[in-house]
């Protein structure tokens, strides 16, 4: 659902082309830029004033939309860049170490399958602009893993939100320890994971036994200095439920219809059922990423603590 192009700097150097292709790259639009080279943003600037025909008007206009679009410029992945070489040789070579899903470029000399030249970017159809923002996908760990994945390698800050988490339901450690894993196996050192769930105010009493099995099930997997927590909430008086289920990061986030677990009858990574998973609009990411910025505005905290987990 959400999917890595890499661009040319000086394919952005025309503004009319340049704002058509950053029109598509948004998270909620299921696409981000890769950060190739690191210093991408300067490449570009570079590149605009390399060219003689980016009058300065039209380079403040670049500059103005690569700004814009600053928050879906990211890197997951360590891609060897050698400056000996173009551009396009270098995004070539790196989608052999790890693929992009499309290279967006002045030309395509060698007919590379994956690159899209800018005269063929206003094809309709074209199959290397075209994603999903919303499917359905089984509810086994697999799915909804990969799902989620480029989310958990590219954020620094994770929140997930689902009511009904227990740490002693098989099906939520199944997925919640895989999410985990998948963190740490990416490198990837995010200064915030959190968990939101639902608590029952009038049964906080077992704040101790969820705890220990917290701690039991997901200790020592994140990397060293990352602490995961995990919150209890209940709803306010007239006031909004935990209800949908999130996966939500700094720079956007999904809803996953049925939950962030797995499907009780999973056998051999197989289930008949099914859930249905959304990328977030801008405006209503941009709400729920308020609301769990500060829960308790909206929400009343079950415990008088949260459980921490290194």
């Amino acid at each position: 659902m959400l999917h890595e192009y890499a661009i040319e700097p000086v394919a952005l150097t025309r503004f009319e082309t340049c704002r058509y292709i950053l029109e598509k790259m948004d998270i909620s639009k299921g696409r981000y830029i890769a950060k190739f080279p690191t210093d991408w943003f300067n490449s570009v600037r570079q590149a605009c004033d390399n060219d003689p025909n980016c009058l300065p008007i039209n380079r403040q206009k670049i500059m103005t939309l690569l700004n814009k679009i600053s928050k879906c410029v990211l890197s997951s992945h360590y891609r060897t860049y050698d400056t000996d070489l173009e551009w396009l040789q270098n995004a070539e070579n790196g989608h052999l170490e790890f693929p992009f899903h499309a290279i967006i470029a002045r030309e395509n000399p060698r007919n590379h399958p994956v690159v899209l030249p800018i005269n063929d970017i206003y094809e309709e159809g074209n199959k290397l602009l075209k994603v999903e923002t919303g499917i359905p996908i089984y509810r086994t760990k697999k799915d909804i893993l990969e799902t989620v994945r480029p989310f958990l390698e590219l954020a620094s800050q994770i929140v997930f939100v689902d009511p009904n988490f227990s740490p002693s339901s098989r099906q939520y450690q199944i997925t919640t320890k895989a999410f985990l894993n998948t963190i740490r196996d990416s490198g990837n050192v995010p200064k915030r994971v959190e968990y939101h769930v639902c608590g029952d105010k009038k049964n906080s009493d077992d704040f101790k036994a969820f705890k220990e099995e917290c701690l039991k099930h997901f200790s020592g997997i994140l990397p060293k200095g990352v602490k995961f927590r995990i919150y209890r909430w209940c709803h306010r008086f007239m006031g909004d439920r935990l209800h949908p289920r999130y996966v939500l990061t700094e720079f956007g986030g999904l809803r996953i219809d049925y939950g962030l677990d797995e499907a009780k009858d999973v056998k051999h990574g197989k289930t008949g059922q099914t859930t249905d998973v959304q990328l977030l609009a801008d405006s209503l990411y941009l709400e729920r990423w308020k609301q769990f910025s500060n829960p308790e505005n909206d929400f009343v905290q079950t415990d008088s603590d949260f459980v921490e987990i290194t």
